[in-house]
């Protein structure tokens, strides 16, 4: 039930972000993007990333918690026109740390986590008539992420390993500076990821500003 919600939130956003932005450009001409033959890039990543829930354990009282840490990616992909692309990724979210104690026991603990995305990518560039503006695209994204999940512990209950598949949506900016070249910052979600094994299921947030090049 939580994925088939969490389906619809993500559906929604990104369909969201479309209308909005068709609607303006029924009152006003689209403007033509740099770039817009099909064809292949490729780009990479650095922001944080923030785990939603990752301080949580069965049976562990936690009593200090950091889910925030530096995140990294590398993608590559296929625009098919000036509207869609297929994108794939690697994704690095970096570490939780926290501790508690576990039945009286202290310890300490550290979650890493690593993903493969799967994103179908739209763009849609903002209808300002501006030789700086208009190279400005709005994207959003929706897709599936693969994740691998290893919890390092001071003590054994706590420690686990798992993997599996999520929900990963997002939305950005793009700014094009030639056919070549642009930058990116992005939002994305990556939903349900972990399980009891790694101590719980958790939405895993990241903030990123990266670089495509296009071929």
């Amino acid at each position: 039930m939580r994925n088939f919600h969490s389906l619809n939130t993500a559906t929604a956003a990104v369909l969201s972000v479309v209308a909005a932005m068709a609607a303006t450009s029924a009152r006003a001409e689209m403007p033509k993007l740099i770039d817009e033959a099909a064809g292949f890039y490729a780009g990479a990543g650095i922001g944080r990333s923030d785990y939603q829930d990752g301080c949580n354990s069965p049976g562990a009282v936690t009593s200090n918690c950091d889910t925030r840490d530096t995140a990294w990616k590398a993608y590559g992909g296929y625009q098919l026109n000036k509207w869609l692309s297929g994108e794939v990724g690697y994704l690095d979210f970096g570490n939780a740390n926290y501790g508690g104690t576990f039945s009286g026991t202290p310890f300490s603990a550290q979650t890493k986590t690593w993903g493969i995305s799967a994103h179908a990518v739209g763009q849609v560039p903002i209808p300002i008539d501006n030789s700086w503006l208009n190279k400005i695209s709005i994207l959003g994204k929706i897709g599936t992420v693969y994740w691998d999940q290893k919890v390092d512990s001071s003590i054994g209950p706590i420690s686990g390993s798992d993997t599996g598949w999520g929900l990963a949506w997002g939305l950005g900016l793009q700014y094009t500076f030639n056919e070549h070249v642009g930058i990116r910052a992005e939002w994305e979600q990556f939903n349900n990821v972990g399980t009891a094994s790694t101590g719980g299921q958790s939405d895993i947030q990241m903030w990123t500003i990266g670089v495509n090049y296009k071929f």
